[in-house]
Parts: structure tokens; C-alpha cells; sequence
């Protein structure tokens, strides 16, 4: 059970014993400490109780069965050390000692009311992991190994008389009929959930809540003032905690105002320090920018004078001395030209003359070796065209022409596969073909 967190229903262990006026409860209370009434209880578990008190222990877990007289307590130092268990009077002692971190309910069951009552008891360790003994309730064994299979948690388990039982874990609740039909209508409302139940062994019950709580008649009135005071209290301290985290808040944000103001009047006189600064920089950077700015400038001048100067006088020498390399270049040309003229009219007067005496030889050939030569050797006319390829095909010579078009561009298998088609039609023009005609070359 924590001490001091949580809603008022999660603070608080309630355990009820032969009627509504026996019961042991424990209540954490918002300031750490343990509240922790009881009235006709088993002396075993009150007297373990008081020692835990005595060392300065709170009360981590227990359980108890007025009827068995069995009993479980569970106590752990302030700081969180010296966490150790104590019971009694009970069969589960063999499994206490083996599993560790265990939540322990106990509860009995009677084969009539004079007989003496056996003890049942359910040992939760870890998250889901369980013992229980051989006369636990069926329905509440199959709960618990449903559980354990999908890997979910069981969060708390509450025995009573009469093989009585209330589970509570990630699927929701479950509880045994024996509990009686008022208790159970309580137990079916929604809203906060249940963080305990107790049942008398005269059937008075309490359902703890998360913010209220139900009881039915037969219970002290001494328990219910108990539990309405400290639901009060806790909600008191709640709203005392609340208004004073409101408080703080209002202080720190107010405390965070003046910071922020404080921060920016630094701020703005540090801004004005630095735009002061950058102004007196930046007129300082802009003077010595212009003076120096008028010295290259003037530099500048007076270089580009020096330069112009040297410039005009270098392009008068180089003008000077162009003219005289071309006039020098012009006579020598002028020489040069003379003396190609006068080669160029010996050459086109042989020239004229060797053409007179082929024409002459040409002449005297026959008509056909005339042509032969003409072709093979002046070139005075163009050769005929090399092999022509295929339209279709391009890898065959072209040697049909279609008709009526006239187009002369197939071989002889695409002219038998054209004239084979349907429609048959020139592949160049798309022109209706009748026939082909084969086409001889000359040469």
C-alpha cells in the first residue's frame, strides 16, 4: 500500500471480521503516516501490528481470517529498507517461505456452521504468478490461470467465509455468489473502480472506492466515521495541496515575470549600448572608408593619366611602325602578285592548248569507247548508283518495280510476299500494285 499517493480509495486496507463491528483498518495518510484502527480482531495480527508501530514500520501489505485465526503481515522501513513478513496460524506457510514478492489473501469455508472452519488461502507473487490451496474456489482457480496465460496482471485478491472471494485484475472484476445480492449490486456499478472489499462473517459488507464508499447495515458506525473522516481529510489535503501548488505556481510565475522584465531592460540597455556602439563603429569605418576611398581615387587618376599617356605614345610607335611593315608588305606583294599573273597566263595557255588535243584523241574513238571513256576516266558525267537495298527487307538488292506506280525498291522474295498479301499495295505509296516487273541494270 503507498503511503501517501493516489486516490483516497487506493490508501486503504480494510479487513472485517465475525460481524460489522470487528474490522481492521489501515489508512495512509497524506502526510506519510499510517492511521491504524481495529476493534475484535485476532490479538496475533493486532499485537504484529503494534510491533511494526514500535519499529517504526509501515504496514506494506496483511490479510487475516477471524474465523481460521490465520494470519499475514507484510512491514517495510520509512526509507524503503528492512522490508520483511510475518505470520501465522496458517497452511500457507510452506509457500510463504518459497515465494517472494507475494500479495496473501486469506479466507475459510464451512461444511455447516458448528463445524470447524478450513482454511483457503491465495498467494499472488510478482504480477501474475499464484498459489493457492486445494479448496480455493474453482471459479476463482480458472480466473487466475486465465490470467497467467494471456500475461496479464492480477491486481488484488480478497477471500472471506463460506469460500467467499472478490478478484480484481487487467480484465476487470469477478466475485462469488456467496457474497450475497447486495453486495454484489454494488460490486456491478461503474464508475471509480473498487480498491478493496470487505465481508463480515454476518454478511455486513464495505465497498471501498476510489472517492466514496458503501457499507451496508450492520456496521459500526465507529468504521464508517473512520472511513468518512479520512476520505475527508484526504480530499482536504487534496485541495490544500492543490491550492497551494496554485499559490507556489502564482509565485513562481510572478517570481518568472520580474526575471523576464529584469532580463529585458538588461536586454534593452545592452541593445542600446551595442546599436550605440555599432553607430559610432560604423560612422568611424564609413570616414576612414572615404578618405580612403578619395586617396584611390586619386591614385587612381593620376595612374590612369600615366597609363593613357603611355598608351597614347605606345599606339603611335605601334601606328608608325604598322604603317612602314605594310607599306614594305604592300610593295612586296604587289611584286608577288605580278609574278604569279604572268605564271597563272603560262599555265592557262598550256592548259587550254592540252584539252584542244584530248578533245581531238576522244573524237577519233569510236562512239562507244567515247562514252566508256568519258564516264571512267574524265567523269564528265555522274557514275551510275551503287547496289539499292530493299525497303522491306533491307538486307536484299532492289530488282522489281510495282505497277502501276513505278516504284523500283523490292527484292524477289518481298515482291512474291507483297503480291501474296492482302491488300496488296506499294510499300512507299500504299498505292493498289497489279504486277511486278524485274529491273536489269545496264552495267
Amino acid at each position: 500500500m503507498s503511503a501517501n499517493k493516489g486516490t483516497p480509495g487506493s490508501r486503504i486496507r480494510l479487513i472485517m471480521g465475525q460481524t460489522g463491528s470487528s474490522y481492521l483498518i489501515i489508512m495512509n495518510e497524506d502526510n506519510g503516516q499510517q492511521t491504524i484502527k481495529w476493534h475484535g480482531m485476532p490479538n496475533a495480527i493486532c499485537k504484529q501490528i503494534n510491533n511494526c508501530i514500535l519499529k517504526d514500520r509501515i504496514v506494506k501489505e496483511l490479510d487475516c481470517s477471524s474465523a481460521t485465526g490465520a494470519w499475514y503481515v507484510e512491514g517495510v522501513k520509512r526509507d524503503g529498507t528492512g522490508q520483511h513478513s510475518w505470520w501465522g496460524a496458517t497452511a500457507a506457510s510452506l509457500s510463504l517461505n518459497s515465494v517472494p514478492s507475494r500479495k496473501v489473501s486469506l479466507g475459510s469455508s464451512y461444511s455447516n456452521y458448528y463445524d470447524t472452519p478450513e482454511e483457503i488461502y491465495v498467494i499472488i507473487s510478482g504480477s501474475n504468478g499464484y498459489c493457492f490451496s486445494s479448496n480455493t474456489p474453482s471459479g476463482l482457480k480458472e480466473r487466475l490461470k486465465r490470467i497467467r496465460d494471456r500475461g496479464k496482471t492480477i491486481n488484488f485478491v480478497r477471500l472471506f467465509d463460506d469460500r467467499g472471494y472478490f478478484i480484481s485484475d487487467s480484465e476487470g472484476t469477478e466475485w462469488s455468489g456467496t457474497l450475497g445480492q447486495h453486495v454484489g449490486e454494488e460490486l456491478k456499478k461503474v464508475g471509480d473502480g473498487v480498491h478493496d472489499v470487505a465481508v463480515a462473517k454476518d454478511g455486513s459488507w464495505v465497498v471501498i472506492r476510489a472517492n466514496r464508499f458503501v457499507s451496508s447495515t450492520g456496521v459500526s458506525e465507529e468504521l464508517t466515521r473512520e472511513l468518512a473522516s479520512f476520505y475527508s481529510r484526504v480530499r482536504q489535503a487534496e485541495r490544500e495541496r492543490m491550492e497551494r501548488a496554485a499559490h507556489e505556481e502564482a509565485a513562481r510565475r510572478m517570481r518568472e515575470e520580474m526575471e523576464r522584465q529584469r532580463l529585458e531592460q538588461e536586454a534593452r540597455e545592452e541593445q542600446e549600448r551595442i546599436e550605440r556602439e555599432a553607430r559610432e563603429e560604423q560612422e568611424r569605418i564609413e570616414r576612414e572608408a572615404r578618405e580612403e576611398q578619395e586617396r584611390i581615387e586619386r591614385e587612381a587618376r593620376e595612374e590612369q593619366e600615366r597609363i593613357e599617356r603611355e598608351i597614347r605614345q605606345e599606339q603611335e610607335r605601334l601606328i608608325k611602325e604598322a604603317a612602314e611593315r605594310a607599306e614594305r608588305e604592300a610593295k612586296r606583294l604587289v611584286t608577288e602578285l605580278k609574278e604569279d599573273c604572268q605564271e597563272v597566263e603560262v599555265l592557262e595557255r598550256l592548259i587550254k592548248k592540252r584539252k584542244q588535243d584530248i578533245i581531238v584523241r576522244i573524237e577519233s574513238l569510236p562512239p562507244s569507247q567515247q562514252l566508256k571513256f568519258e564516264e571512267q576516266t574524265l567523269g564528265w558525267k555522274e557514275p551510275l548508283p551503287s547496289k539499292v537495298e530493299c525497303v522491306i527487307c533491307n538486307d536484299g538488292e532492289a530488282v522489281q518495280a510495282m505497277v502501276p506506280c513505278g516504284h523500283h525498291c523490292l527484292c524477289n522474295g518481298c515482291a512474291v510476299h507483297i503480291m501474296t498479301s492482302t491488300p496488296r499495295t506499294c510499300p512507299l505509296c500504299r498505292e493498289v500494285v497489279q504486277m511486278t516487273v524485274k529491273i536489269y541494270r545496264a552495267i
